[in-house]
């Protein structure tokens, strides 16, 4: 399971470059729709995390979706406004890490074998 969501991030990661759609363009969307794709991302995350460390998941649930969750949206949106070219799933990755840790399994390559 952890398999197929890891690549299911990839793959999304790889859609948003391959699109090029950056955090400037996220900013131009309709608030329901950043709403929508900000839960989407945090649940994909949690899932990911989970796999690994269930407290981590826990963590990133909480950071997002506790009480401060307008304060986190405030971080989340001058974070994007910060870097208009990067993805918006790099920027709540790099924010949820540095809260909860590091959670996505990154394989090391095997040289020689």
């Amino acid at each position: 399971m952890a398999g197929i969501l890891g690549v299911l991030l990839v793959f999304l990661t790889h859609q948003s470059h391959a699109t090029n759609f950056t955090n400037k363009d996220f900013l131009t969307m309709p608030k329901l729709q950043q709403k929508g794709f900000l839960d989407g991302v945090i649940n994909t995350l949690w899932q990911v995390a989970a796999q690994n460390d269930s407290d981590t998941g826990q963590c990133i649930v909480d950071w997002y979706f506790g009480e401060e969750t307008a304060q986190r949206n405030g971080l989340i949106f001058k974070s994007m406004n910060q870097y208009p070219t990067y993805t918006p799933s790099a920027i709540v990755i790099a924010l949820t890490e540095r809260e909860c840790g590091s959670y996505i399994r990154r394989e090391r390559s095997h040289q020689g074998q």
